[in-house]
């Protein structure tokens, strides 16, 4: 993806994350944690470097019936996105809504395509239920034990998906 600048950080944050708008900017607003150990905060982010350059983030932010567990990242993307001076839903999402259109010439391609994208592109690789967690959809006991356990598996398939992706 070639955008550049802010602008590009933050479109290339809601497609390798997934997160929905309100999901990016609570990310953003949010402090990380500096308790490696598995702390009870609930206002902060905790944060998992893996060595491959992937980082999970530990976001559990419910607003309705709309959760947000966790996401996967590249780390190095997940650093500039909390870099940026500054990140609001205007003008931020706006001007990333206004960009796509423009380039893809098309009105029906708005920022909740990224999560689209996200989820079929996670699809390619995950198994439904794994693709789900990440989309905050998890609504077994089963969804969420594995999640917890296996979250090196899903940083691989992650990983794994991009890849095939940009080699399609």
């Amino acid at each position: 993806m070639s955008i550049e600048g802010d602008l590009g950080t933050v479109v290339k944050f809601g497609l390798y994350s997934g997160l929905r708008e309100e999901e990016m900017v609570h990310v953003w607003n949010s402090e990380i944690c500096p308790d490696l150990s598995g702390c009870y905060c609930s206002n902060k982010l905790h944060v998992i470097d893996k060595g491959n350059g992937i980082s999970i983030i530990l976001i559990q932010w419910h607003r309705g019936r709309k959760k947000c567990y966790f996401t996967i990242v590249p780390t190095d993307l997940f650093r500039a996105f909390k870099a940026l001076p500054r990140f609001e839903y205007r003008p931020h999402i706006t001007s990333a809504h206004q960009y796509m259109k423009a380039k893809t010439g098309d009105d029906k391609i708005t920022f909740m395509w990224l999560r689209k994208a996200h989820y079929n592109v996670m699809c390619r690789v995950m198994k439904p239920f794994e693709a789900n967690i990440l989309a905050g959809r998890a609504k077994s006991v089963d969804a969420k034990h594995y999640a917890m356990y296996e979250l090196d598996e899903m940083t691989t398939k992650y990983e794994e998906a991009w890849n095939k992706f940009a080699n399609s």
